[in-house]
Protein backbone atom coordinates (compact mmCIF):
# COMPACT_ATOMS: atom_id res chain seq x y z
CA UNK A 1 0.00 0.00 0.00
CA UNK A 2 1.40 3.02 -1.21
CA UNK A 3 1.92 5.83 1.57
CA UNK A 4 0.94 3.48 4.55
CA UNK A 5 3.24 3.64 7.75
CA UNK A 6 4.99 0.37 8.56
CA UNK A 7 4.08 -1.23 11.67
CA UNK A 8 6.77 -4.25 12.42
CA UNK A 9 6.56 -5.25 9.10
CA UNK A 10 8.70 -5.90 6.14
CA UNK A 11 6.26 -5.72 3.44
CA UNK A 12 5.90 -1.87 3.83
CA UNK A 13 1.97 -2.37 5.01
CA UNK A 14 0.29 -1.98 8.58
CA UNK A 15 -0.14 -4.63 10.99
CA UNK A 16 -2.21 -3.96 14.12
CA UNK A 17 -2.71 -7.08 15.84
CA UNK A 18 -5.01 -8.36 19.23
CA UNK A 19 -6.76 -5.22 18.30
CA UNK A 20 -10.69 -5.63 19.37
CA UNK A 21 -9.82 -9.81 18.82
CA UNK A 22 -8.81 -9.11 14.65
CA UNK A 23 -6.00 -8.95 13.12
CA UNK A 24 -5.66 -6.38 10.20
CA UNK A 25 -2.69 -7.23 7.66
CA UNK A 26 -1.26 -6.16 4.38
CA UNK A 27 -0.53 -8.30 1.12
CA UNK A 28 2.88 -9.48 -0.24
CA UNK A 29 1.80 -9.74 -3.22
CA UNK A 30 1.52 -6.17 -4.57
CA UNK A 31 -2.00 -5.83 -3.97
CA UNK A 32 -2.98 -2.47 -3.08
CA UNK A 33 -5.86 -2.96 0.01
CA UNK A 34 -5.30 -4.32 2.89
CA UNK A 35 -7.09 -7.72 3.64
CA UNK A 36 -9.62 -8.30 7.09
CA UNK A 37 -8.92 -11.80 8.68
CA UNK A 38 -11.94 -13.06 10.01
CA UNK A 39 -14.78 -11.54 8.63
CA UNK A 40 -17.32 -12.75 11.67
CA UNK A 41 -15.70 -10.04 13.62
CA UNK A 42 -16.77 -6.44 13.49
CA UNK A 43 -13.70 -4.73 13.04
CA UNK A 44 -13.01 -0.73 13.11
CA UNK A 45 -10.40 0.50 10.27
CA UNK A 46 -9.87 3.90 10.02
CA UNK A 47 -7.38 5.95 7.58
CA UNK A 48 -5.87 8.34 9.39
CA UNK A 49 -4.84 11.55 7.91
CA UNK A 50 -2.55 10.84 4.82
CA UNK A 51 -1.80 7.08 4.45
CA UNK A 52 -1.45 5.57 8.33
CA UNK A 53 -3.89 3.64 9.53
CA UNK A 54 -5.22 3.04 13.03
CA UNK A 55 -7.72 1.26 14.96
CA UNK A 56 -10.27 3.89 15.68
CA UNK A 57 -14.16 3.03 16.66
CA UNK A 58 -15.50 5.39 13.79
CA UNK A 59 -16.17 2.84 10.64
CA UNK A 60 -17.35 -0.15 10.81
CA UNK A 61 -16.69 -2.93 8.67
CA UNK A 62 -18.11 -6.02 7.18
CA UNK A 63 -15.75 -7.29 4.66
CA UNK A 64 -13.24 -9.96 3.71
CA UNK A 65 -10.94 -7.28 1.65
CA UNK A 66 -11.07 -3.32 2.14
CA UNK A 67 -9.69 -0.97 0.15
CA UNK A 68 -9.74 2.58 1.43
CA UNK A 69 -10.12 3.80 -2.12
CA UNK A 70 -13.09 3.08 -2.96
CA UNK A 71 -15.03 1.06 0.40
CA UNK A 72 -17.94 2.46 1.25
CA UNK A 73 -17.73 2.70 5.31
CA UNK A 74 -20.18 2.86 7.87
CA UNK A 75 -19.84 4.67 11.11
CA UNK A 76 -20.78 3.95 14.84
CA UNK A 77 -22.83 6.37 15.47
CA UNK A 78 -24.16 7.38 19.23
CA UNK A 79 -20.44 7.55 20.07
CA UNK A 80 -18.61 9.37 22.80
CA UNK A 81 -15.34 9.81 22.55
CA UNK A 82 -12.79 11.49 24.88
CA UNK A 83 -9.50 12.19 24.72
CA UNK A 84 -7.22 13.54 27.31
CA UNK A 85 -3.56 14.98 27.41
CA UNK A 86 -0.62 14.69 29.87
CA UNK A 87 2.72 16.12 29.38
CA UNK A 88 2.06 16.74 25.54
CA UNK A 89 -0.26 18.35 22.91
CA UNK A 90 -3.16 15.81 22.01
CA UNK A 91 -4.62 18.31 19.54
CA UNK A 92 -3.27 16.07 16.49
CA UNK A 93 -6.07 14.13 17.19
CA UNK A 94 -8.87 16.51 16.81
CA UNK A 95 -7.39 17.58 13.66
CA UNK A 96 -8.14 13.74 12.37
CA UNK A 97 -11.69 13.80 14.04
CA UNK A 98 -12.52 17.38 12.00
CA UNK A 99 -11.07 16.26 8.52
CA UNK A 100 -12.74 12.69 8.76
CA UNK A 101 -16.22 13.56 9.42
CA UNK A 102 -16.04 16.65 6.63
CA UNK A 103 -15.03 14.66 4.50
CA UNK A 104 -17.32 12.06 5.77
CA UNK A 105 -20.13 14.59 5.26
CA UNK A 106 -21.08 14.86 8.47
CA UNK A 107 -22.76 18.09 10.42
CA UNK A 108 -19.84 19.22 12.62
CA UNK A 109 -19.87 21.99 15.29
CA UNK A 110 -16.72 23.13 16.99
CA UNK A 111 -16.63 24.48 20.29
CA UNK A 112 -12.81 25.91 20.28
CA UNK A 113 -12.05 27.44 23.65
CA UNK A 114 -8.06 27.20 23.21
CA UNK A 115 -7.37 28.36 19.54
CA UNK A 116 -8.67 30.34 16.75
CA UNK A 117 -10.64 29.50 13.50
CA UNK A 118 -7.11 30.01 11.45
CA UNK A 119 -5.14 27.73 13.47
CA UNK A 120 -7.96 25.10 12.58
CA UNK A 121 -8.25 25.96 8.66
CA UNK A 122 -4.66 26.34 8.14
CA UNK A 123 -3.39 22.23 9.73
CA UNK A 124 -6.81 21.24 7.74
CA UNK A 125 -5.67 22.83 4.25
CA UNK A 126 -2.70 20.33 4.94
CA UNK A 127 -4.80 17.88 5.19
CA UNK A 128 -7.03 18.38 1.91
CA UNK A 129 -9.80 20.10 3.85
CA UNK A 130 -11.12 23.57 3.59
CA UNK A 131 -13.02 25.23 6.98
CA UNK A 132 -13.64 28.26 5.37
CA UNK A 133 -15.89 26.06 2.32
CA UNK A 134 -17.38 23.81 4.71
CA UNK A 135 -18.06 26.57 6.81
CA UNK A 136 -19.58 28.51 3.95
CA UNK A 137 -22.00 25.83 2.79
CA UNK A 138 -23.58 25.47 6.39
CA UNK A 139 -21.44 22.06 7.01
CA UNK A 140 -19.45 23.55 9.82
CA UNK A 141 -20.48 25.51 12.80
CA UNK A 142 -17.24 26.84 14.58
CA UNK A 143 -17.13 28.71 17.64
CA UNK A 144 -14.29 30.62 18.36
CA UNK A 145 -14.15 30.98 22.43
CA UNK A 146 -11.43 33.02 22.51
CA UNK A 147 -13.48 36.01 20.43
CA UNK A 148 -16.54 35.82 22.14
CA UNK A 149 -14.94 36.49 25.56
CA UNK A 150 -13.34 39.57 24.26
CA UNK A 151 -16.90 40.40 22.73
CA UNK A 152 -18.29 39.71 26.01
CA UNK A 153 -15.61 41.64 27.95
CA UNK A 154 -16.22 44.71 25.61
CA UNK A 155 -20.19 44.01 25.11
CA UNK A 156 -22.04 47.70 25.13
CA UNK A 157 -25.08 46.92 24.87
CA UNK A 158 -27.39 44.15 26.32
CA UNK A 159 -28.63 43.01 22.74
CA UNK A 160 -24.67 42.02 22.17
CA UNK A 161 -24.19 39.77 25.58
CA UNK A 162 -27.59 38.19 25.21
CA UNK A 163 -26.60 36.99 22.05
CA UNK A 164 -23.39 35.32 23.25
CA UNK A 165 -22.97 31.82 23.73
CA UNK A 166 -20.17 32.64 26.47
CA UNK A 167 -22.73 35.05 28.22
CA UNK A 168 -23.16 32.36 31.62
CA UNK A 169 -19.39 33.73 32.27
CA UNK A 170 -20.42 37.03 33.03
CA UNK A 171 -23.65 36.34 35.15
CA UNK A 172 -22.79 32.77 36.88
CA UNK A 173 -25.64 30.97 35.34
CA UNK A 174 -25.49 27.35 33.82
CA UNK A 175 -24.16 26.67 30.33
CA UNK A 176 -27.50 26.83 28.52
CA UNK A 177 -26.66 29.05 26.49
CA UNK A 178 -23.85 27.20 25.19
CA UNK A 179 -25.84 24.13 25.09
CA UNK A 180 -28.64 25.76 23.24
CA UNK A 181 -25.64 27.05 20.13
CA UNK A 182 -24.81 23.49 19.72
CA UNK A 183 -28.34 22.20 18.99
CA UNK A 184 -29.33 24.70 16.92
CA UNK A 185 -26.33 24.21 14.74
CA UNK A 186 -26.32 20.17 14.60
CA UNK A 187 -30.08 20.28 14.16
CA UNK A 188 -31.35 18.27 11.52
CA UNK A 189 -31.71 20.40 8.56
CA UNK A 190 -35.61 19.94 6.04
CA UNK A 191 -33.70 18.57 3.13
CA UNK A 192 -31.54 16.22 5.13
CA UNK A 193 -28.41 17.52 3.58
CA UNK A 194 -25.59 15.78 5.90
CA UNK A 195 -25.26 12.94 7.67
CA UNK A 196 -25.04 12.50 11.33
CA UNK A 197 -24.19 15.55 13.32
CA UNK A 198 -20.78 15.45 15.13
CA UNK A 199 -19.85 17.47 18.33
CA UNK A 200 -16.14 18.57 19.23
CA UNK A 201 -15.13 20.08 22.16
CA UNK A 202 -11.61 21.64 22.64
CA UNK A 203 -10.38 21.88 25.48
CA UNK A 204 -13.20 21.53 28.25
CA UNK A 205 -11.16 21.76 30.80
CA UNK A 206 -11.01 25.36 30.00
CA UNK A 207 -14.06 26.39 31.80
CA UNK A 208 -12.93 25.42 35.23
CA UNK A 209 -10.09 28.08 34.45
CA UNK A 210 -13.10 30.14 33.75
CA UNK A 211 -14.91 29.95 37.00
CA UNK A 212 -17.23 26.76 36.05
CA UNK A 213 -17.49 24.33 38.35
CA UNK A 214 -16.75 20.55 37.78
CA UNK A 215 -20.30 19.88 38.11
CA UNK A 216 -21.70 22.15 35.93
CA UNK A 217 -19.23 20.92 33.16
CA UNK A 218 -20.19 17.52 33.60
CA UNK A 219 -23.96 18.62 33.68
CA UNK A 220 -23.30 20.38 29.67
CA UNK A 221 -21.69 17.49 28.83
CA UNK A 222 -24.17 14.86 29.66
CA UNK A 223 -27.22 16.93 27.73
CA UNK A 224 -24.87 17.16 24.83
CA UNK A 225 -24.51 13.66 25.25
CA UNK A 226 -28.26 13.20 25.51
CA UNK A 227 -28.59 15.79 22.82
CA UNK A 228 -26.24 14.61 20.21
CA UNK A 229 -25.64 11.26 20.76
CA UNK A 230 -29.27 9.95 21.93
CA UNK A 231 -31.21 11.83 20.02
CA UNK A 232 -30.01 12.76 16.88
CA UNK A 233 -28.01 9.65 16.82
CA UNK A 234 -24.35 11.63 16.36
CA UNK A 235 -21.04 11.76 18.01
CA UNK A 236 -19.21 13.65 20.57
CA UNK A 237 -15.42 13.90 20.51
CA UNK A 238 -13.95 16.18 24.01
CA UNK A 239 -10.73 16.87 24.59
CA UNK A 240 -9.15 17.20 28.04
CA UNK A 241 -5.82 19.24 28.51
CA UNK A 242 -3.63 18.46 32.11
CA UNK A 243 -1.55 17.06 34.29
CA UNK A 244 -2.84 13.33 36.01
CA UNK A 245 -2.50 13.30 39.76
CA UNK A 246 -2.49 16.86 40.26
CA UNK A 247 -3.70 18.21 43.02
CA UNK A 248 -6.35 20.13 41.39
CA UNK A 249 -9.83 17.93 43.01
CA UNK A 250 -12.17 20.14 40.38
CA UNK A 251 -10.03 18.54 37.24
CA UNK A 252 -9.63 15.02 39.15
CA UNK A 253 -12.99 14.88 39.27
CA UNK A 254 -13.99 16.36 35.82
CA UNK A 255 -11.71 13.13 34.29
CA UNK A 256 -12.75 10.63 36.34
CA UNK A 257 -16.22 11.26 35.26
CA UNK A 258 -15.58 11.78 31.82
CA UNK A 259 -13.48 8.48 31.21
CA UNK A 260 -16.40 6.64 33.04
CA UNK A 261 -18.49 8.05 30.92
CA UNK A 262 -16.69 7.61 27.45
CA UNK A 263 -16.99 4.79 24.89
CA UNK A 264 -13.40 5.58 23.71
CA UNK A 265 -10.68 6.98 25.64
CA UNK A 266 -7.45 8.62 23.75
CA UNK A 267 -4.54 9.10 26.40
CA UNK A 268 -2.15 10.79 24.67
CA UNK A 269 1.02 10.86 26.75
CA UNK A 270 4.80 11.91 26.34
CA UNK A 271 7.69 10.06 26.70
CA UNK A 272 8.69 9.59 30.62
CA UNK A 273 12.85 9.93 29.10
CA UNK A 274 12.01 13.15 27.90
CA UNK A 275 11.66 14.56 24.57
CA UNK A 276 13.34 12.10 21.13
CA UNK A 277 13.03 13.16 17.40
CA UNK A 278 12.05 9.48 16.40
CA UNK A 279 9.31 8.98 19.08
CA UNK A 280 7.07 12.10 20.03
CA UNK A 281 4.77 10.25 22.79
CA UNK A 282 2.38 7.53 23.13
CA UNK A 283 -1.49 7.02 22.65
CA UNK A 284 -3.04 4.15 24.69
CA UNK A 285 -6.28 3.23 23.49
CA UNK A 286 -8.70 2.19 25.44
CA UNK A 287 -12.78 1.17 23.88
CA UNK A 288 -14.82 0.21 26.49
CA UNK A 289 -17.48 -2.36 25.99
CA UNK A 290 -19.82 -4.19 28.25
CA UNK A 291 -17.84 -3.00 31.32
CA UNK A 292 -14.76 -4.13 29.96
CA UNK A 293 -11.28 -2.61 29.24
CA UNK A 294 -9.16 -3.41 26.36
CA UNK A 295 -6.29 -1.07 26.12
CA UNK A 296 -3.68 -0.96 23.43
CA UNK A 297 -0.67 1.31 23.65
CA UNK A 298 1.54 2.86 20.54
CA UNK A 299 4.30 5.08 20.14
CA UNK A 300 3.93 7.83 17.54
CA UNK A 301 5.78 10.14 15.51
CA UNK A 302 4.06 13.61 14.01
CA UNK A 303 5.18 14.23 10.37
CA UNK A 304 4.09 17.42 8.62
CA UNK A 305 1.12 15.54 7.09
CA UNK A 306 0.66 12.81 8.76
CA UNK A 307 0.90 10.76 12.13
CA UNK A 308 3.38 7.53 12.13
CA UNK A 309 2.04 4.59 14.71
CA UNK A 310 4.07 2.04 16.17
CA UNK A 311 4.64 -0.18 18.86
CA UNK A 312 6.76 0.30 21.45
CA UNK A 313 10.77 -0.20 20.62
CA UNK A 314 10.02 -0.51 16.73
CA UNK A 315 10.42 3.01 15.47
CA UNK A 316 12.13 3.37 12.32
CA UNK A 317 15.21 4.67 14.04
CA UNK A 318 15.31 1.53 15.85
CA UNK A 319 15.10 -1.06 13.04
Amino acid sequence: MCGVTVCGSMCGVTVCRSMYGVTVCGSMSGETGPSVCGSMFRVTVCEFMYGVIVCLPMIGVRARRVNPDTARLSRDQGQFTLISGHKTDPGFLLHHFLSYYLKAGCSVCVVSLTQSFNHYSVIAQKLGVSLSCARDRGQLHFLEGLRCFTRLLFADSAELEAENPLRFLRNGSDLRPLYNFITAALAPPAGGEWKCPVLIIDDVSVLLSLGVTSVQVLDFIHYCRAGVCSRYQGNVVCLVQGDEGSEDAEYELLLRSLCHQSGLILQVEGLVTGFCKDVHGELTITRRTHNTERPVTYQYKIHDKSVSFFARGLSAAVL
